[in-house]
């Protein structure tokens, strides 16, 4: 049976479901991880003891791995904490929140950046004044 454009059978459950539904992977074909984000949770919340031991035995090595990660993405990074937004101590991405929350989200992006400007300018405006003197 073939499945209709913008869906993907999940590898785990065998459902099929949009593909927003399935993580994003460089290695795969399409893209996509085989799994359905929804098994990829579970599985992780099953094996959740046997993920921190190997993190724990393998510290160095996922240390490694995590800096590398950081110096080859550094504008991925960066946008990403552009489009994250702290309210009641919960972190929403706006890519990812739920619609009824991004009005709210791009206003406090918003603001946000204004205040990194405004920030910007007064280091300016201190690095004028000290050259004047």
């Amino acid at each position: 049976m073939k499945i209709a454009e913008g869906m993907k059978r999940c590898s785990k459950c065998g459902e099929v479901k949009p593909v927003g539904e399935f993580g994003k992977s460089k290695v795969s074909k399409n893209g996509l991880q085989s799994r359905c984000k929804e098994c990829f949770k579970k599985y992780y919340e099953e094996n959740k003891e046997k993920i921190a031991e190997y993190r724990e035995n393998n510290k160095e090595h996922c240390a490694e791995y995590q800096k590398k990660y950081n110096e080859d993405n550094k504008e991925k990074i960066a946008e990403y904490r552009e489009n994250i937004v702290i309210i009641n101590k919960e972190a929403y991405n706006i890519n990812t929140a739920p619609e009824e929350m991004k009005p709210i989200l791009k206003k406090a992006i918003h603001l946000k950046n204004l205040k990194r400007d405004l920030r910007q300018n007064m280091n300016k405006i201190k690095e004028l004044q000290e050259n004047i003197r």
